[in-house]
């Protein structure tokens, strides 16, 4: 801030303080310029002539005063609050020596405020769920889906063409979760104006596999007793509903009874599990050797792992399928 503004404005705030907050009166022939409290506007900018009224008000003075530009205007929905002393400051910086012009009278500040027009909460929200339910189109009739918050309503946008643009706020590929959200992009004569979050609570019962029993890790899949029941797959991923995927797999965490079957629990069964016996073979020129060992670890065919043979000792073998593997190259542990 120049040095003359700021001498401008101490001179503006004695004379503020000198004068009274009424209406015009007259004084010794000078501009009278009374700021409004509160003002609305319909343009993109603030003039003085919006947010004042001149005494007299047929001046030439006064006529340039009310082309005065301020700023910008704040958007629809929103305010600005406008201080007197910096209006002064900009009516000095483009009329020079106004100060002993003019008398400034009314509010100490305006709150300047956007008009524009009503645009109800129905139609984005109509559009949001439109968008929606194509995207979920695949999965049926079956699928429900219900506003999840009332918190939404009408909005303030300027006048103009209203145009509306939706789309899911998902990731890669299609997936369905109990919580969705669209985004409605609002543009208003072309340009966008504001995007909105609209939240929905997603359904879609289904039959679905359930445990009968508890389980712990490890147990094979081949032995887990399951039932259908139906439930609101939209709560979960990669449920399962034929038990054929459970085939050579087993558990890779516990899982309580009710519980439904999900893939996530799955792992593939390992040729050789940790604690099962093995058949070793070795090759020593033309013979053929076997023997058992206890496995102290699980692997697949190619795997390197531990076992315990018959004489307590313990090797590092190499897996060559299921519970079988090779004593060639093996190292003693």
């Amino acid at each position: 801030m120049t040095s003359l503004v700021r001498g401008m404005m101490v001179l503006m705030a004695m004379v503020w303080m000198s004068a009274p907050l009424a209406t015009v009166v007259e004084t010794e022939g000078r501009q009278q310029v009374l700021l409004k409290e509160r003002q609305w506007l319909s343009e993109h900018r603030v003039y003085l002539g919006d947010i004042a009224d001149f005494e007299p008000a047929d001046s030439p003075m006064a006529g340039e005063l009310a082309q005065v530009e301020l700023g910008a205007a704040p958007r629809v929905g929103a305010f600005r609050h406008m201080n007197a002393l910096h209006i002064a400051a900009i009516v000095e910086k483009q009329f020079p020596g106004s100060v002993a012009q003019l008398r400034w009278l009314g509010a100490s500040q305006v709150v300047v405020g956007r008009m524009g027009k009503t645009y109800e909460k129905t139609a984005y929200v109509t559009a949001a769920e439109q968008c929606l339910r194509r995207y979920l189109d695949d999965y049926g009739s079956d699928v429900k889906i219900s506003l999840q918050s009332d918190a939404y309503g009408d909005i303030d946008l300027p006048k103009g063409e209203v145009s509306i643009n939706a789309k899911v706020a998902a990731g890669k590929g299609k997936r369905l979760y109990h919580r969705m959200a669209v985004w409605v992009d609002i543009s208003v004569n072309g340009e966008h104006y504001r995007t909105i979050p609209v939240w929905f609570s997603v359904t879609l019962m289904r039959e679905v596999l359930v445990y009968a029993s508890s389980y712990e890790k490890g147990e094979l899949l081949s032995s887990v007793k399951t039932r259908k029941m139906k439930k609101n797959i939209a709560l979960l991923s990669d449920v399962v509903t034929d038990d054929s995927a459970m085939v050579k797999q087993r558990l890779s965490r516990g899982v309580s009874e009710g519980a439904v079957v999900r893939k996530t629990h799955f792992s593939v069964v390992p040729d050789v599990v940790s604690g099962s016996r093995v058949d070793v073979v070795a090759q020593v020129g033309n013979v053929l050797l076997n023997t058992k060992a206890i496995a102290l670890e699980e692997g697949f065919s190619g795997d390197r792992i531990k076992v315990k043979k018959e004489d307590g000792l313990k090797y590092s073998v190499r897996v060559i399928g299921k519970n079988a593997v090779s004593a060639d190259g093996e190292s003693r542990l």
